[in-house]
């Protein structure tokens, strides 16, 4: 865990570098841009038997073409049959987020982050109220997409995304950490004050 805190700082700190023009002579030097920014996203995956859909927010500091904050999101899945059983699940985390987004001056332009999660994944089975399985979880998201500047204060990104999930201990019979992340498509809207 301590790595993956490490490896986000280093490519923030990259950014940062990047940003701030280091390959440029100090005459010709921009100065760093820097705004912030606030929303909401939508997820849509495969879920335990048909589409499952999260939802979350998340909110950051925009340095140049690089952003660094945090987000929460949440996953519910009901009365869900595996294999003849009835499951739900419940999944709920957060943690850093981290992105780069170049050539914001363009109405349509790249979109990229990563959101490293902490959380915990709750299954209940046949409707009863006590979870057959709990456990925490560190979760890596990665998503790529396009943006788009709707207004100089909104941007939505569309999205394709790719969850893998460590420290789950063994899943019930027919659950599948595939169920629960792998390929997702997602929708992202930015609200905020960006840099030109």
């Amino acid at each position: 865990m301590k790595r993956l805190l490490c490896l986000a700082l280093v490519v923030a700190m990259i950014g940062l570098d990047h940003a701030y023009g280091q390959n440029e002579s100090e005459s010709t030097r921009k100065p760093l841009s820097i705004g912030g920014f606030g929303g909401p996203f939508l997820e849509i995956s495969s879920g335990l038997d048909g589409l499952a859909f999260g939802s979350g927010g998340g909110g950051g500091v925009i340095l140049g073409d690089f952003f660094l904050g945090g987000f929460g999101m949440g996953l519910d899945q009901d009365n869900r049959q595996v294999n003849g059983t009835s499951f739900d699940a419940d999944l709920g985390m957060g943690g850093l987020w981290v992105g780069y987004v170049p050539m914001v001056e363009k109405r349509i332009h790249p979109y990229l982050s990563t959101k490293i999660g902490w959380g915990e994944l709750d299954i209940y089975q046949d409707l009863v109220d006590k979870p057959v399985y709990e456990d925490g979880f560190l979760a890596i998201q990665s998503d790529l997409g396009i943006e788009l500047n709707v207004l100089p204060f909104w941007k939505i990104a569309l999205v394709a995304s790719y969850r893998s999930f460590e420290l789950l201990d063994a899943l019930p019979d027919g659950i599948s950490e595939n169920r629960l992340g792998g390929w997702m498509g997602g929708v992202t809207m930015r609200f905020g004050g960006f840099p030109e």
